[in-house]
């Protein structure tokens, strides 16, 4: 399994055989990542209301936070579930929620209950899609209350180019995880840079569709987007 995590080093990578995401330390989450904390929660949407679940990282005081939005199915509730232990053991507050429709409401009223804790920063709070949850993020994540946001995408929900990363606001952080069939070389190089043309402060990784697909069980990805996020949060 291979991952290559900017397009500046993709033909680099190839070039050279040296993968970005060679075999991890085995122990790595259990050595160097602090432990979590779970957490069952109800958020209220309007008159009905739905599950959540918070991870929340050890030590106290006010952390960065991020609602992660994912398609009501047992494999993107377990990449979801497993993202969000990630970015805890990396300092942030993580909500998942359990919701039979993916859509804008849903993920406002996950917000308003993360932003309510005592143990959010509010100025770092940031939203995660997943599958059909980027479409939500491209349509919240201009929010002024939004501070960075990254859309983990499979070669299913389309291609590079059909991103459209320009309906992010432009002076916000986001990180664009695309699945690609050909993630390495020079045309996923080429659609790499062309995206990120389209707006200022995106990274876009470009990975293989087995990667994303695997999330649930990639120590490795899901390492590389919870310290992107944390240094964005905190």
């Amino acid at each position: 399994m291979r991952t290559y995590a900017t397009c500046a080093a993709l033909i680099a990578a190839v070039l050279s055989a040296a993968p970005t995401f060679a075999q991890p330390t085995p122990d790595r989450a259990a050595t160097s990542l602090p432990p979590a904390s779970s957490e069952i929660i109800t958020i209220k949407v309007g008159t009905s209301s739905m599950a959540g679940s918070v991870e929340t990282p050890a030590g106290n005081g006010q952390h960065g936070a991020v609602v992660i939005i994912a398609p009501n199915d047992p494999h993107s509730a377990d990449v979801a579930k497993a993202l969000a232990k990630s970015l805890a053991q990396h300092g942030l507050v993580a909500l998942t929620y359990d919701a039979s429709e993916v859509n804008a409401d849903n993920a406002h009223a996950a917000l308003d209950v993360l932003r309510l804790r005592g143990d959010v920063h509010k100025e770092f709070v940031g939203v995660i899609g997943i599958g059909t949850g980027t479409s939500v993020v491209q349509k919240i994540g201009s929010d002024d209350d939004i501070h960075y946001a990254v859309a983990i995408r499979s070669s299913k929900d389309g291609s590079l180019k059909d991103a459209n990363p320009s309906a992010y606001k432009l002076d916000k952080k986001v990180l664009l995880v695309q699945a690609m069939d050909e993630p390495f070389g020079s045309e996923a190089d080429r659609q790499c840079q062309s995206a990120q043309k389209k707006a200022a402060n995106l990274t876009v990784w470009a990975t293989s569709t087995e990667d994303v697909d695997g999330l649930s069980g990639n120590t490795a990805l899901l390492d590389r987007i919870g310290t992107w996020t944390a240094e964005r949060a905190n």
